[in-house]
Order: structure tokens, then C-alpha cells, then sequence
């Protein structure tokens, strides 16, 4: 596995011998980083940091993927032992912004390492499109355009169902038990052979394998997926314990941050069951009762101390109080127009449930019948209820507090 100099970080770097007990991970309480008095948000939601020395000044940047697919970089203007951030600029990539398609449920999460073997150090990322792009890098450190990752057959490398810009609809494949799509992508070399293989993490499935049958200069991917975790995401490939074995760290849909120890041996990686380095409610009314939805998470030695900590990135959702206090009318209005939307959505998934016995779980099939569905406007199932919704949401949002999301970036220190 090639190691990456200047950088104390991270995702894909094995740092043995920093601690010595799996115990010894006690975390402190989260805080926002900040640039100035602002705390970093990559509005309108959701935010992908990892830890890396951009410019080679020999100071750890902080660099941010973000909802809309760009990657923020915040140049560390501190010291080691004390980072400072100031105001970011956009990662470029063949002369524009490095951006990958992205449009809903999670920010891109950044990956750098020299993936091909060239000396050049890469990007690596996945999107909600549902497979993995590389932005290969250049000797003076640039970015080309990105290119989507495939397999040997010329096949995108996903899981169960990717979105096809050409049909404009996702599409359905069918790779070794794998429902998901691929949000999140990780290289490691999981067989110690020395090239890199991928782990790739979808939303609600866990996280699957796919081996590199090729070289370290030329990667060649197989064709299925192998299973690896059960659920949570692999954000971070690194000895958390200091055993000797890399471990994942990964973020979740609950808002938690999981250790997954590494019980197996070197070439041969297999894991225990999750522990909860960082539990949901660390996040939860830290600002105005707001909550936190997915964790995007980096490892890195944030603080020069010898320790590994947490870099999380999350989306937040900051309820905010109602202007005025509503009339015993505006109350009642409010909460038939809750009750109608909450059957709604119950009618809604109990549609769902039932195109999914009737199309024995063929994804594609179910796609398709929705798309028929909502095409034909006065049909009486989902298109109705999708109209209902629409007719619902708005007149029940001005009764009910105001809520807004935010992408924040947080630190943990390990203690």
C-alpha cells in the first residue's frame, strides 16, 4: 500500500504503533471548525471533509466535497498544532471547477492517492449517480477531467442500480446481492498485493468489495460485488487500534460515527461488529435543537499530538421557531393538514410495498411503473398521491416551525 508523504491522514495510510488498546479511544465532545467567528457550512445541506496537504506548504488543508459536487479547499493559514482556516476556493480540474454530478442525500467525499501508480497524486469520489470518477492528477499537482471507473466488461462499477444520463432513468444490474448504489467510495489494497482494490458504500446495504485483477500502474476491476459490512459507510482505512491491521471507520444514516476492528490478518481482512466511537445525539441540539442526518467521516492527527482524531461532516437540521403563536383556528388547520400528510405518506409507501410484491422485487420493473404512473396524471394510485402531497406540503410548511439544513464540519479529539 503506498503511503503518502507530508500527511498524517488518514483514509487509506497505514499508521501502526500510535496506540497501543482499542479502549483508548475515548473521543471529545465534537466542535464546529470554523473560519473566523463563522462555522464552515456548505449550504444547503450535507458536507464530505478529509485532511490533506494540498498546496505542499507542509500543513494539513482542510478540504470539503459538498452537495452540489465541488470540493471546497480551506488552506490552513495556522500552525500543526493549530490548525486555522481561511476562506475556500474550488479544487479545479482541466482548466473548471473538479465537479462531479450530485443532486441529492449526500455531499461527495474526496479521496487523494495516487490510484494508477504514476507518482501523481489522484481524486477519487463517487456521486448519487451511483458509481465511482477519478480525477487523475498531474506532476505540478493539477486535476484532469474526471472519468467514471469500470470494470473489465466496460461496465460501470456500482452496485445495484445506477442513473444512465443517456435513458435519463436509473438502471437496474444485478452484482452479487447488492441493492444499493454506490455513494461512497474507498480505495485500499484489501489483499495486500499492492495495487488498489475498492470498498464501495451504498446508503441503506452496507459496504461490498471490488477486487483489482489488474496492476498497481494498471488497474483492471472484476465484475462482482463482495460483501464486507452489513450497514454504516467506509469513510476511513486506517489502524484505529494500532495493532498492526487497518480497520474502517465509517459514518452513518443515524448520525453516528461506527469502528469497525479489523479481526483478521494481513491480505485477509475480515470485522467485528460495529462500535460506536461517536453516538448520534453527540450532534443532536448542539444548535437550536437541531438534529443530524448522515455523517461524512476523515481520520487524521488533527492537532500534531500523536493521535488519530475525527473530521465529521454532517447535514443539520435547525429548527427554527414560528414568528408569532398561531390562533386556535391556524391550530386546528394545522393539525388536520398533519394528519392528511401523514396518511398520505403511509398510503405512499404502502403503494411502494405492493408494486414490489407484484414486481417481485425487480427494481427495474418497479421503476418503470412508477414512471407509467406519474405520466398519466389522473390514474387513482401513486400519481394521486404524489398530487396530494403537493397540494399538502405547502399550506402545512406555514403552520409548522421552519426548519433549516446546514453542512457543518466538526472535530472530535481523541483524548
Amino acid at each position: 500500500m503506498k503511503m503518502i508523504s507530508k500527511n498524517r491522514l488518514i483514509t487509506v495510510v497505514l499508521m501502526a504503533g500510535l496506540f497501543t488498546s482499542a479502549l483508548a479511544q475515548k473521543m471529545g465532545t465534537p466542535t464546529l471548525i470554523r473560519v473566523g467567528d463563522n462555522a464552515i457550512d456548505c449550504k444547503p445541506s450535507y458536507a464530505g471533509p478529509t485532511i490533506y496537504d494540498l498546496d505542499k506548504d507542509g500543513l494539513q488543508d482542510l478540504i470539503v466535497g459538498t452537495f452540489n459536487g465541488r470540493f471546497r479547499f480551506y488552506k490552513n493559514t495556522g500552525s500543526e498544532k493549530v490548525p486555522s482556516f481561511e476562506g475556500f476556493s474550488i479544487i479545479q480540474a482541466g482548466g473548471a471547477d473538479a465537479e462531479i454530478h450530485n443532486w441529492c442525500c449526500t455531499a461527495v467525499s474526496p479521496q487523494f492517492v495516487d490510484f494508477n501508480g504514476d507518482g501523481n497524486i489522484d481524486l477519487l469520489c463517487a456521486s448519487f449517480a451511483g458509481y465511482p470518477f477519478i480525477f487523475y492528477g498531474n506532476n505540478d499537482g493539477s486535476f484532469n477531467e474526471p472519468v467514471a471507473l469500470k470494470d473489465k466488461s466496460g461496465n460501470y462499477i456500482t452496485l445495484g442500480y445506477y442513473w444512465d444520463y443517456d435513458l435519463e432513468k436509473y438502471k437496474f444490474v444485478t452484482l452479487g446481492n447488492a441493492e444499493d448504489k454506490v455513494d461512497f467510495v474507498k480505495a485500499c489494497d484489501w489483499d495486500n498485493d499492492g495495487d488498489f482494490d475498492l470498498l464501495l458504500t451504498g446508503s441503506d446495504y452496507g459496504v461490498k468489495l471490488r477486487i483489482n485483477e489488474g496492476t498497481k500502474t494498471h488497474p483492471v476491476f472484476g465484475t462482482e460485488n463482495i460483501s464486507v459490512l452489513p450497514a454504516h459507510f467506509a469513510d476511513a482505512i486506517i489502524d484505529w487500534d494500532g495493532d498492526g491491521l487497518w480497520d474502517i471507520i465509517g459514518g452513518s444514516k443515524n448520525g453516528g460515527v461506527y469502528f469497525y476492528k479489523n479481526v483478521g490478518v494481513l491480505g485477509a481482512p475480515k470485522f467485528g461488529d460495529a462500535e460506536c466511537i461517536l453516538e448520534p445525539d453527540e450532534f443532536v441540539d448542539k444548535i437550536n435543537g437541531g438534529k443530524c442526518g448522515i455523517t461524512q467521516v476523515a481520520v487524521a492527527d488533527y492537532n500534531n499530538d500523536g493521535k488519530l482524531d475525527l473530521v465529521i461532516g454532517n447535514n443539520n437540521i435547525i429548527n427554527k421557531p414560528m414568528p408569532e403563536s398561531l390562533t386556535s383556528d391556524q391550530i386546528k388547520e394545522r393539525d388536520l393538514l398533519q394528519k392528511q400528510y401523514n396518511e398520505n405518506a403511509k398510503d405512499r409507501t404502502a403503494y411502494i410495498e405492493t408494486l414490489r410484491i407484484i414486481c417481485k422485487d425487480d427494481h427495474e420493473k418497479m421503476n418503470e411503473a412508477i414512471n407509467e404512473n406519474l405520466r398519466i396524471r389522473g390514474h387513482e394510485d401513486y400519481a394521486k398521491l404524489v398530487k396530494e402531497r403537493g397540494e399538502i406540503w405547502p399550506a402545512l410548511t406555514k403552520l409548522i416551525p421552519k426548519r433549516e439544513t446546514h453542512g457543518y464540519v466538526w472535530v472530535s479529539l481523541r483524548q
